[in-house]
């Protein structure tokens, strides 16, 4: 019996290619015991142009605490708190119920190649502890706005990540989701981000965010927030300057090129409030 042979693909002359796998998604995590002014390798400072300040924000479960009287806003604004305990300059949730949801529409579908959250706190509200999920609308029996006792993969969404920094303290915190290699995260118009609240004996652990930055892969590369230490100065007789609280600042021939500290300047305290942003890297 003559044998038979099925045709291959190689035999036929056809080359098959599998697709390699995209990048995890990783998650990189910086944090500062005090006031870094938002540099925290390996994460950038926040951005103040990105994606996500043109989107729009929505709680969608739980409540916004009414302390945080910035509202949504304060997440989104390319700006930064001035101390480590300003509520109204940070988003966080009441404390019941315990998790939260925020909705995020992009506006359209975007390449997005990282998205990053910060936060600062001098105490159990300091620390981050989310789950996010991306979607592009399209999917079959998407909604936007899920119950929340219902998870979102089941309505069309798709899990990016979690983050949880609650083991490295009190300060500043920062955390990038992204893909090795600058490979994009996906193409979608909405996120959904569930928070949880940290561990905190006093009940009060809903995390002060400071800013959620999405970085589109399309885009002109943003601009990033850069803080300094400034000090409110005045000219006397003697050709001395003191600041408001009585530190000295040594310019004897009036030039104020050889400016020497007698004392310790205090950090402006009104970054936000009277625009000491002091420049964009």
């Amino acid at each position: 019996m003559p044998l038979k042979f099925l045709p291959s693909a190689l035999a036929l002359g056809t080359l098959l290619l599998i697709p390699a796998r995209a990048a995890e998604v990783t998650v990189q995590t910086g944090h500062s015991p005090g006031d870094a002014g938002f540099k925290l390798d390996p994460v950038p400072p926040p951005a103040v142009d990105d994606a996500a300040s043109r989107a729009a924000f929505k709680v969608i479960s739980g409540m916004a605490d009414p302390n945080a009287r910035g509202g949504l806003t304060v997440l989104h604004d390319g700006r930064v708190p001035a101390t480590e305990d300003a509520p109204a300059d940070n988003f966080f949730f009441a404390r019941t119920p315990e998790q939260g949801r925020v909705l995020i529409d992009l506006g359209k579908v975007i390449e997005v190649r990282e998205v990053a959250t910060y936060s600062w706190h001098l105490g159990g509200r300091a620390a981050q502890q989310y789950t996010l999920y991306w979607a592009d609308g399209a999917e079959a029996g998407f909604q936007a706005e899920p119950a929340e006792t219902e998870s979102p993969p089941a309505h069309g969404w798709t899990l990016i990540g979690k983050a949880d920094t609650s083991a490295k303290g009190p300060g500043q915190h920062a955390v990038a989701l992204s893909r090795s290699g600058g490979a994009i995260i996906g193409n979608f118009r909405y996120l959904l981000w569930e928070t949880k609240p940290n561990a905190d004996p006093s009940g009060f652990g809903q995390t002060f965010y400071s800013e959620f930055d999405v970085i589109d892969a399309a885009a002109p590369e943003v601009k990033r927030v850069r803080t300094e230490k400034l000090t409110d100065t005045f000219r006397t007789e003697d050709g001395k300057f003191m600041t408001p609280h009585g530190h000295w600042l040594d310019d004897r021939d009036g030039d104020r090129d050889d400016i020497v500290m007698l004392g310790a300047c205090q950090e402006a305290e009104q970054r936000r409030d009277l625009g000491v942003v002091a420049g964009l890297d």
